[in-house]
């Protein structure tokens, strides 16, 4: 089932911690697909050199770890094609915290 609505998640992680957002199949908020447009930003950080190492995984292939410093955001719309079923996300160098927003898009 295909929710119209969209995945949202607020969060703390902890240094060497790593949390995994369920895009598609959270049980309470999952899209019940892959997000097709969505934002990553990290708003808030123990230290300027703390980070989030963000990895995307598409249902086939993972990306390569993208960091996220402190007041950095990644965004991508539909026309760019980066489809995500889940988003890992682990605080290098002391806690951070992020905001992350997805949608499922147009279904084909």
């Amino acid at each position: 089932m295909i929710r119209h609505l969209p995945y949202y998640s607020e969060r703390k992680i902890e240094k060497d911690e790593t949390y995994i957002e369920m895009i598609k199949d959270d049980p309470r908020r999952g899209l019940g697909v892959v997000g097709k447009s969505g934002f990553i930003e990290v708003f808030e950080a123990e230290s300027a050199d703390s980070y989030a190492e963000c990895v995307i995984f598409d249902g086939n292939y993972r990306s390569d770890p993208i960091p996220l410093y402190y007041g950095s955001s990644i965004n991508y719309d539909y026309k760019d094609g980066v489809y995500a079923e889940w988003i890992s996300l682990k605080a290098i160098n002391g806690w951070i915290k992020y905001r992350l927003h997805w949608v499922p898009g147009m279904q084909e």
